[in-house]
């Protein structure tokens, strides 16, 4: 999960690499990705215990990107990343959640890996590459040394074809309730090329609306009775006012329910 203040430099990620081939006086530009393998410490090298139990992606190669940060300090060598992601894998998961994480030291360290059903993001997790950026990154940017390796990482993904080349983009809260990537990494990556919204934020909003209504709806018809919540009776089968009181009691559980879909996203 991330954030960072290097968004003024020159942190434009994912340029493609462009190739100039001189073919009877005519220029031709080709435009294509590197292919060159970046500085990845392989789950051994980081001691990363083995997973409980291994999936491979229902989409492969992955059609997302998911960007978090891990909300915790921040790590410029390699020995510190390694003891922050064995602290992270020492929880009751199957394994790491994420398919890389990334250090301010430039490395990548291996998660579940390429081609594996993460644990980072509902219901990304088996159609994404789940990245996460080592720190908190909610009031400043990740340096450029671990930016470039996010750029070097998605890149190597796509060159071997294991992330399609028209992949979308996005940060953990465009897919779930959550602050992650942080405020500043979150404004930082949405002038990456690939950054997009999710359908599903839409099709959630809708749905929120909707369900709002039916609430207040509920909630006016009730209300048009002439008891109040602070006069319910007791209920008794005998007792003439009983239906009232349900009414009412319904109205209660209708303004509970209006303030969860208000505190909802």
């Amino acid at each position: 999960m991330k954030s960072k203040d290097e968004r003024d430099s020159d942190c434009r990620i994912f340029p493609p690499a462009v190739e100039l081939n001189v073919q009877t006086n005519t220029i031709v530009l080709e435009i294509s990705y590197h292919s060159t393998r970046p500085n990845i410490i392989s789950r051994s090298d980081w001691a990363a215990r083995r997973p409980s139990s291994v999936r491979n992606l229902a989409q492969d190669p992955a059609p997302f990107v998911l960007i978090h940060h891990s909300d915790s300090d921040s790590c410029t060598t390699q020995a510190i990343c390694q003891a922050k992601n064995y602290h992270m894998d020492n929880k009751s998961w199957e394994d790491i959640g994420y398919n890389f994480l990334i250090g301010e030291d430039g490395n990548i360290y291996e998660g579940r890996g390429w081609s594996k059903h993460g644990s980072h993001s509902r219901p990304y997790n088996s159609k994404s590459i789940g990245i996460c950026m080592i720190g908190n990154f909610n009031h400043h940017n990740p340096n450029a040394a671990a930016i470039k390796a996010v750029q070097d990482l998605i890149e190597y993904g796509v060159s071997l074809g294991k992330i399609q080349e028209n992949y979308k983009l996005f940060g953990h809260r465009q897919t779930t309730q959550t602050t992650c990537p942080g405020d500043s990494l979150y404004q930082l990556i949405q002038t990456w090329p690939h950054w997009s919204v999710p359908r599903v934020e839409f099709s959630v909003r809708i749905l929120h609306l909707i369900l709002g209504y039916i609430i207040l709806s509920r909630m006016v018809s009730l209300s048009r009775g002439p008891w109040r919540p602070s006069q319910i009776p007791h209920v008794h089968q005998d007792n003439p006012t009983a239906k009232c009181a349900i009414n009412n009691r319904e109205l209660i559980h209708s303004s509970v329910l209006l303030k969860t879909y208000l505190q909802s996203p």
